[in-house]
């Protein structure tokens, strides 16, 4: 969520505990208890989703992050052994397929680290016969096999959290426009109907309905987005 909505969440939630410490002065009034059971509703949504949103990556990429960097490891060390087999044997078609900084390993998009990876690991597995005489054992070869397919359904999984948080993203714009219309077009009309006979509790909601943003400044109900 970014600064701008973070604000108007803080202001629905000043709003939506002002209304409840006051609720004798709209209880009597339907049509206020019933706007504001619907925008104590969508806050709740809100909040939700925001949860949602805060949570749905975070996990997932550290996870990648570190699954990432042991499979280069291991990808490295097998890359190291294969290249110098290449040299040994002037296998010109090994060194080219491995002519490639191992930083990429690290460094580069998930297609390309992918791609890298399955190219090391395809060589170890055609020249595991003689790779032990390069310190590269059959067990590290199958752990480099497995690393590198599992990476691959991570990185799937990380590309799906992403497109998931895309879509909270939207339903939290969504349900912030249908709060605000709430406010616009009922509650704060309501609020000015019962002005007159609850002055103090119509002023407080106009102050709770002001937007704070990073640099202190209040904005009222209607004002632009600071810049």
């Amino acid at each position: 969520m970014n600064n701008r909505n973070g604000n108007k969440l803080k202001m629905y939630k000043a709003v939506e505990s002002l209304c409840t410490a006051n609720a004798t002065a709209w209880n009597g009034v339907p049509a206020f208890a019933a706007a504001f059971g619907n925008f104590t509703a969508k806050v709740a949504v809100l909040d939700q989703l925001v949860l949602n949103q805060d949570v749905s990556i975070v996990g997932v990429k550290d996870v990648k992050d570190q699954e990432r960097g042991e499979t280069a490891d291991l990808a490295h060390k097998v890359a190291s052994a294969l290249r110098v087999l290449g040299k040994n044997t002037a296998n010109k078609s090994l060194l080219a397929l491995l002519h490639f900084p191992d930083s990429d390993l690290h460094y580069r998009g998930s297609a390309t680290t992918l791609k890298l990876m399955s190219r090391v690991k395809d060589a170890a597995v055609q020249h595991a016969a003689v790779l032990v005489d390069y310190g590269i054992a059959q067990w590290h070869i199958d752990d480099l096999v497995q690393r590198v397919d599992h990476l691959s359904l991570t990185f799937g999984t990380t590309r799906n959290a992403i497109v998931d948080r895309g879509k909270t993203t939207e339903l939290i714009t969504e349900t912030i426009r249908d709060i605000d219309g709430l406010l616009k077009r009922e509650l704060d009309l309501l609020v000015e109907v019962l002005k007159t006979d609850y002055h103090e509790f119509a002023l407080s909601y106009q102050k709770a309905r002001e937007i704070v943003d990073l640099h202190g400044k209040k904005h009222k109900p209607g004002d632009a987005p600071a810049a």
